[in-house]
């Protein structure tokens, strides 16, 4: 990049891969960091990397004072003055400190980097939230505390202290006695509390200049999954390619108004160059809440721009550390734009257990023959990285569900078979997020009671497969003149509705076994499925050529089909089943169970996903969507533990109400798998 091919850059990191987000071969571009297996990788033949060795990894102040650092910089300053570029060279680091500052000012160096006093007055907790002030609006429920005033209230909060790192100050407060040993041990610490806010988190890389704010690519955060940490709360990596299937056009619109508000703030404080923000939507709501700003080049930066690099199609398009670095130099980028990318994963594996030299070298050997780039750490802290695994494909499926490329992740780093089935992952995610006109809409919930037709398209009885729905919305648009590329998600849903296209309880839990034995067994789910309510041969040959319309909640529960399981038995792929619920007693309802959770062997919890609607959702905004039952006890009926669906529990969730009307509730497992 021209702009940046006469200026001396020396980036001074820790962390090799830090700076390994532009062209290395670029003469003005120098980096100091640790020797390493994979700082010597990238190294090699480079004139421009300086590599220390020391008997332990130096931090960035350390690398700075080395004899060979110090020559290193001041012989390209000699340089610089040869060439009579006073600005030259110029320092660059991965996070300033005060101490880093001071080094660079004792010895004439010029450090881009924006102040220290600044990014630690954003980015940390307590101070970050006096910082933002009015503009905290965008926090969920922010208050500063000392933690001796603290009260629980029975609702769940985070608690946070001044300073963390990737979750590691974070606590969840979940009941009054862990709140009371905390009060017990640091009474008079000062503290930040927040609303707890279930959802999905997002992230993006932004750059600040002194005239505009630049919006980068959003990825979706993949946060607390074992086996890469047992921490719930530490940031694990990014999803490049899931962020574009979960967030609709009105959501992307909220998201940007808080990435700009803060980007102002900061750039009304002379902040330039990159910041990152973690923005969390809330489950079961639209509602986008500010969790945390990274005042610093955020880690995900270096991967991102290098994808980027991959996409470059010319010469105004620009990675997001070349935009850093223009930003860092007062350059003018109204003629630039970031590179746009809607694919690429990556996810670290951090130490949360003991493995030898020879595993670990093992686990990356085996993650480089499926295509991955692995980078490997000599870290030996709990919860720090020691492999980051990188993926030029999507490694999600959805929030928190690997698809199979991530699912080969796993299977190498804990030497376990794939066990979550492809088809099944993605028949699910494809009734969350019909493709609609490149748009990504919740299918919506159908009641066939009311619009079944004998001999009717399945489609149109809400039997339909995603893509069924799909085409068949298609086929009405075209016929009402409707460009469904015009309209947002939220009114494509409206017409979805409106035209008496959607999937009721059984059709969609139809479509995910069948889905399901595919995988599992490799046929239809019509070959092993029983119709015993078709009574005469006609009617059993009408079933076998029209399963999906035939295999209502009652077929599907029959004996025949389904064997009732006790609730502590409940796994994944089984069924929870109600018969006759409802004022009449005469609505029959089925949820699909896909995952549960164990302590000790023991059931805690069970995630189910159905197709239903609520009295409070209105015209509109019912579908396919998740829900989950917290096993209290599970020696007791089903009803007796807490259900939640849609941020209400229990006598205030109406899947609850309705199921403890029904005449008989159970879990089943289908037969025949």
């Amino acid at each position: 990049m021209q702009e940046l091919s006469n200026k001396n850059i020396i980036y001074i990191t820790r962390d090799i891969e830090r700076a390994t987000g532009f062209d290395l071969s670029n003469p003005s571009y120098y980096i100091i960091s640790n020797t390493g297996d994979f700082a010597k990788q990238v190294a090699k033949n480079k004139s421009n990397i300086l590599l220390i060795e020391a008997q332990k990894q130096l931090d960035t102040w350390e690398l700075l004072q080395t004899e060979k650092a110090k020559n290193f910089i001041n012989k390209i300053s000699t340089s610089a003055k040869a060439t009579a570029d006073k600005n030259n060279p110029q320092i660059l680091v991965f996070k300033p400190t005060t101490q880093i500052e001071k080094i660079c000012a004792e010895n004439n160096w010029q450090l881009l980097n924006p102040s220290a006093e600044l990014a630690n007055k954003i980015e940390q907790k307590i101070s970050g939230v006096q910082w933002l002030g009015e503009e905290n609006k965008y926090l969920p429920n922010a208050k500063i505390d000392v933690c001796d005033n603290l009260k629980f209230n029975g609702e769940k909060f985070i608690l946070q202290y001044n300073q963390s790192h990737t979750g590691s100050g974070t606590i969840f407060i979940e009941s009054e006695k862990q709140l009371e040993e905390i009060k017990t041990k640091f009474p008079k610490r000062e503290c930040k509390t927040t609303r707890f806010v279930d959802g999905t988190l997002f992230t993006n890389n932004n750059i600040v200049t002194n005239k505009e704010i630049i919006l980068g690519n959003i990825s979706y955060q993949i946060t607390g999954l074992k086996p890469f940490t047992k921490n719930k709360f530490a940031t694990i990596g990014n999803d490049w390619g899931l962020a574009h299937k979960l967030l609709t056009e009105k959501q992307l619109s909220k998201y940007r108004e808080i990435v700009e508000t803060v980007g102002q703030k900061m750039q009304s404080e002379n902040w330039r160059g990159l910041f990152g923000v973690d923005i969390i939507l809330e489950k079961n709501s639209d509602n986008l809440y500010l969790i945390e700003i990274n005042a610093r080049q955020p880690a995900s930066t270096t991967f991102e721009s290098q994808l980027q690099m991959a996409n470059r199609k010319n010469e105004n398009g620009i990675t997001t550390f070349e935009g850093h670095l223009l930003a860092l130099l007062g350059c003018n980028l109204s003629d630039k734009k970031l590179i746009e990318i809607t694919d690429g994963a990556q996810i670290i594996f951090r130490k949360n257990s003991d493995l030898s030299e020879t595993q670990l070298q093992t686990m990356k050997k085996n993650l480089e023959k499926d295509n991955f780039t692995v980078i490997k750490y000599d870290n030996t802290k709990e919860n720090s990285d020691l492999l980051r695994i990188q993926s030029q494909t999507s490694i999600m499926e959805s929030h928190n569900e690997f698809n199979k490329n991530g699912l080969k992740i796993i299977n190498q780093l804990t030497n376990q078979p794939i066990n979550q089935s492809t088809l099944l992952e993605s028949t699910i995610n494809h009734y969350l997020n019909l493709n609609i006109a490149e748009k990504k809409v919740q299918t919506p919930y159908l009641n066939n009671r009311r619009s079944a037709i004998r001999g009717a398209l399945a489609v149109l009885i809400g039997k339909g497969s995603p893509k069924d729905i799909e085409e068949e919305i298609q086929i009405i648009s075209l016929k009402e003149r409707i460009d469904l590329n015009d309209l947002p998600a939220e009114k494509i849903k409206e017409f979805l509705v409106e035209n008496n296209l959607g999937v009721d309880c059984s059709g969609f839990v139809y479509y995910i076994l069948d889905a399901l034995v595919q995988d599992t067994k490799n046929k239809k789910l019509k070959q092993i499925i029983h119709f015993p309510l078709a009574r005469s041969i006609v009617r059993k040959m009408i079933a076998k050529l029209r399963p999906a319309e035939n295999c209502g909640v009652t077929t599907l529960a029959h004996e025949s089909n389904t064997k009732k399981i006790e609730l502590k038995d409940v796994q994944a792929n089984d069924l929870i089943i109600f018969i006759g619920s409802g004022p009449t007693q005469d609505y029959n309802h089925i949820m699909f169970v896909k995952s549960v959770e164990k302590e000790n062997n023991n059931l805690k919890k069970i995630n189910y996903i159905h197709s239903f609607k609520w009295p409070s959702d209105g015209k509109y905004n019912h579908g396919v969507r998740r829900g989950i039952i917290e096993v209290v006890d599970s020696g007791k009926n089903i009803l007796e533990q807490k259900w939640r669906e849609q941020g209400k529990a229990n006598e205030d969730n109406w899947t609850w109400v309705q199921a403890k009307s029904a005449k008989e509730i159970f879990a089943g497992r289908l037969k025949n798998l």
